[in-house]
């Protein structure tokens, strides 16, 4: 097999996609793509057009696989480490239905940074240039232009939620609060600030009850070892050298939310953290809730829980890692992940992805049917 050396742009990765009606015969596929892409001589310009023509001159079925890479090498190592999903059917599904999606937004636990160069997110990015929000926000701007991206994908997205300010990414996102209206300035404060920590619950507790609440608070949990503080920096500066604790870097300051003359109905349920439920008709427009709510006290694993029990699948845009651990099964933690790589997996969970929408034009590349497998 000839695998190329050849330059690329490795912020543009491709997603390969193989489905069947059972387990059986995806890993059939699979063992008959490697055989045919070894008899190959590829070159790294056939790489698009490959994954292009898997995405949109294929049928997709149940039972689902797909690779996100950017390199030949990529693929054909991960068609050959291939190993089928756990709970794959063994036979063909009597019906199959689009899984509804929830999406959580949240502050990052570190300063993790993806680069999206995909087309769709570049064209929604650009959609709110006039947005103007300050830079310190970048990473909720990011999470509302992916969600937005799934919407125009076709994905199901049936609520979502957040916690403190990321509550009002939700709220851009669902049309409630309009993207002019929050992110724009940041409140002053140099003697506080919010983290994330990472730690045991006693320890944590332990530390914060030698100070007043106004020196120092846990404002939410996350997960039982995953909570956010928010107090005086010496206070927080004292926490961070304590054994076993795991501090993150400082959370952008609070935002001024601009005076509105009303809010809009939101487009799908919000699921608040500060409440733990799904917010009501008359306090989603209501100005002192929306005001208020990066200032209050959290519970984001029940809100967390109330958001899965509205959708099939759980994705969380956060960067916060194990965040959904105390989840059942559903749960994607898509922290440090690209577009693609998010597209692909929700593809894997048997999303209905519009390909035509996803996929650029260009050329496609002449793959085998599936004349081999039974399903055909």
């Amino acid at each position: 097999m000839e695998l190329p050396h050849s330059s690329f742009n490795p912020t543009s990765p491709e997603i390969f996609l193989l489905s069947a009606c059972s387990a059986d015969d995806l890993s059939l596929k699979v063992e008959k793509y490697v055989e045919f892409f070894s008899n190959q001589h590829l070159t790294q310009a056939e790489l698009g057009p490959t994954a292009r023509t898997s995405q949109i001159a294929r049928d997709h079925f149940p039972v689902r696989a797909a690779w996100t890479v950017r390199t030949w090498q990529d693929l054909i190592h991960g068609l050959q480490e291939f190993v089928p999903k756990p709970g794959l059917p063994s036979s063909p599904p009597h019906h199959f239905s689009t899984p509804r999606i929830g999406i959580w937004f949240g502050l990052p636990f570190s300063r993790t940074e993806v680069v999206n160069n995909h087309p769709l997110y570049q064209s929604i990015l650009a959609g709110m240039s006039n947005t103007e929000w300050d830079g310190a926000y970048a990473t909720l701007k990011d999470q509302v232009v992916i969600a937005r991206c799934l919407l125009e994908l076709g994905c199901e997205i049936s609520a979502v939620g957040g916690a403190g300010m990321a509550e009002y990414a939700a709220g851009v996102f669902t049309g409630t609060i309009p993207s002019h209206a929050v992110f724009r300035v940041a409140e002053t404060n140099s003697e506080n600030s919010t983290h994330a920590v990472r730690c045991g619950e006693s320890e944590l507790k332990e530390y914060v009850t030698a100070w007043r609440s106004d020196q120092l608070r846990i404002v939410d949990q996350h997960s039982p070892d995953l909570f956010t503080i928010a107090g005086n920096i010496k206070c927080v500066e004292g926490l961070a050298k304590e054994k076993h604790v795991k501090l993150s870097a400082p959370f952008p300051n609070p935002t001024i939310l601009m005076p509105l003359g009303s809010f809009r109905p939101s487009s799908v349920p919000i699921v608040s953290a500060h409440t733990g439920s799904v917010l009501d008709d008359e306090t989603l427009t209501s100005f002192n809730y929306w005001n208020g709510t990066q200032h209050r006290d959290s519970d984001s694993r029940t809100a967390l829980n109330a958001l899965k029990s509205r959708c099939d699948i759980l994705v969380d845009l956060s960067l916060v890692e194990g965040l959904g651990k105390e989840l059942e099964d559903g749960f994607i933690a898509a922290h440090g992940y690209s577009l693609e790589r998010i597209v692909g997996v929700l593809f894997e969970h048997g999303c209905s992805i519009n390909w035509s929408k996803f996929s650029s034009r260009g050329p496609l590349f002449r793959l085998p049917g599936y004349s081999w497998c039974p399903d055909a």
